[in-house]
């Protein structure tokens, strides 16, 4: 449930301090104790799905396990930022627009919004070197 005051100014202007501050933490995190990142972004994650409604928390932790996978096997840090950004394209294309269209009293200016933009395609890129130290 959200705050009364929660769309204020100053509610505005803490929580994106606070934002910032959370950022600068995990950025230097992760620069410097990456399994502690790791523990830190996971727990996060946890934290996220377990604020949510009960009837969400299977499907999300499901979602999140599919994230990982999927970002464990990319290969490389370049093809792990494509792989979320095709996932991220893919959710809106996919569940959004649809969602959104069944909502939405104007379907045939928002069905040639979704036409107008082009599926995401996949195209991995293999990191040579990154694999053969992987395999010393």
């Amino acid at each position: 449930m959200l705050d009364k005051d929660f769309f204020s100014e100053e509610s505005r202007e803490r929580r994106e301090k606070e934002a910032l501050e959370q950022h600068v933490k995990l950025a230097k995190m992760f620069r410097e104790d990456r399994f502690g990142f790791e523990l830190e972004r996971k727990r996060l994650i946890g934290e996220t799905i377990n604020e949510m409604p009960e009837k969400m928390r299977e499907s999300m932790y499901s979602l999140q396990e599919k994230i990982n996978k999927r970002l464990n096997n990319a290969g490389s840090p370049y093809n792990r930022m494509v792989l979320m950004n095709m996932m991220f394209r893919q959710q809106v294309l996919d569940v959004f627009l649809p969602a959104l269209y069944s909502f939405s009293g104007v379907h045939g200016s928002m069905q040639q919004l979704a036409d107008s933009v082009s599926k995401p395609q996949l195209r991995i890129i293999y990191d040579k070197e990154q694999s053969e130290a992987k395999s010393k």
